[in-house]
């Protein structure tokens, strides 16, 4: 049955130089071109222009170009998550990882706070502390203090923009999260 299917000629003429067709892969392949720019998904970007780029040298219809470009690049892009052997808890690893990220921010806490208790034990030390023989101890001690208190300033000045990053990542999570659930 198939050898019949294989030996007929057929006339591809007319949808090869049809417009409609022309101008329809043109539109999917601009639309694919700014949807993986604006996922920031640079491989299929980079698929993209570079299998067109490669097919531009074996044909010169367009048609076929923008064909052969846009069904390699989805296959490379959607077909390599359905081969996803292993993965049956995944849902259980993104809750683990939200959780360890939670945790982090815990821990970032607590340390800024047990640094603080470090700094107010440091300061007790060095007023303590009199006698000449520790004088180059005690200055080198008040350096690491100096040095120290620099560390945890920069840090908890940096804190708005962990958590404003932290935002923007979850923002990107739940975005991504919508976008496999929708892609079949």
């Amino acid at each position: 049955m198939f050898g019949k299917l294989l030996k007929m000629k057929y006339n591809l003429n007319p949808i090869l130089h049809n417009r409609v067709i022309l101008y329809a892969l043109t539109a999917i392949a601009l639309f694919d071109l700014i949807f993986f720019l604006n996922t920031k998904d640079m491989f299929s970007f980079l698929i993209l222009i570079l299998i067109g780029f490669l097919t531009s040298f074996f044909s010169k219809n367009m048609t076929v170009i923008l064909f052969i470009t846009i069904v390699i690049t989805h296959i490379l892009k959607y077909g390599k998550s359905s081969f996803s052997e292993g993965l049956d808890n995944m849902d259980n690893n993104k809750e683990s990882e939200h959780d360890e990220t939670n945790n982090k921010n815990l821990n970032v806490v607590e340390t800024t706070k047990k640094l603080d208790n470090y700094t107010k034990q440091m300061d007790d030390i060095i007023k303590s502390k009199e006698d000449d023989k520790s004088d180059e101890l005690m200055d080198n001690l008040k350096d690491m203090q100096n040095t120290r208190n620099a560390i945890v300033e920069k840090v908890q000045n940096m804190k708005p923009l962990i958590e404003k990053f932290q935002g923007h990542l979850e923002k990107f999570q739940t975005i991504k999260d919508k976008s496999e659930k929708n892609s079949p």
